[in-house]
């Protein structure tokens, strides 16, 4: 049991790491040398043990159009709606939706 928990603590430190440099699960796993499938396994373990409630949750491009930018609605898998402008850059709508995640 022991080393199970600490294998889970090194792939969590992993993970961390790969969360905060925003890196894939590919240069995460050059970099760590643990396989790719087994990284992303254990992301979604942790992920499903620390919000259960998290699934699938499906995008739906209602309108594309090249005018100016529409707002962006983002729906979370537990009901809870994000309207932000459409000039929002990727990298802050990222933050803000893995905050909002992490709050709810």
């Amino acid at each position: 049991m022991k080393k199970r928990t600490k294998r889970q603590k090194e792939m969590e430190k992993w993970l961390g790491i790969r969360e905060k440099e925003g890196i894939s699960f590919r240069e995460l796993s050059a970099r760590s040398g643990i396989p790719m499938g087994t990284l992303a396994s254990m992301s979604r373990k942790i992920r499903l043990e620390k919000n259960p409630q998290v699934g699938f949750c499906e995008l739906k491009v209602v309108e594309a159009t090249k005018a100016a930018p529409s707002p962006v609605t983002v729906r979370f898998p537990a009901g809870h709606e994000l309207v932000v402008d459409g000039q929002i850059d990727p990298e802050s709508l990222k933050d803000l939706c893995r905050a909002l995640l992490s709050a709810c």
